[in-house]
């Protein structure tokens, strides 16, 4: 019975081997593809892990969109008010007074804002929330 024994310790042992034989194959291949990596490197790699803050123009575009609502006449009297949320998102938040003007709110704020998605949460006085 012992033979048996030492044919599955050489067994594990010879599968240890290659398996040890295969994880350095990877790692020197995985070295080469991916060339040096520093710290600064690696910087930049979880850098653009990290969801993306606010443009650094936030203020600026949200007000574009707040004066481009204002000279619209539809839109002018709203209590709508523009946040940037992040890379290319712009939030629409407030009260209106009917699901027309929600709409032409947010035609307003994606042409004074071309490129960024606009999240519309405006909600409808006597249809999203009591009337006052």
């Amino acid at each position: 019975m012992r033979p048996k024994r030492s044919e599955s310790v050489a067994g594990i042992t010879l599968a240890a081997a290659a398996g040890f034989g295969v994880g350095l194959l990877a790692g020197l291949v995985a070295g080469e593809w991916l060339g040096d990596v520093d710290a600064d490197r690696v910087r930049r790699a979880v850098g653009r892990l990290r969801p993306a803050g606010a443009p650094a123009d936030a203020a600026g575009i949200e007000r574009t969109v707040r004066n481009a609502l204002e000279a619209e006449a539809g839109t002018r009297y709203l209590k709508a008010r523009p946040r940037v949320l992040g890379e290319k998102l712009l939030e629409l938040v407030g009260r209106v007074p009917n699901p027309a003007a929600r709409e032409r709110a947010a035609a307003v704020a994606q042409r004074a804002a071309p490129g960024f998605t606009v999240i519309n949460r405006l909600l409808v006085e006597g249809q999203d929330i009591p009337l006052p």
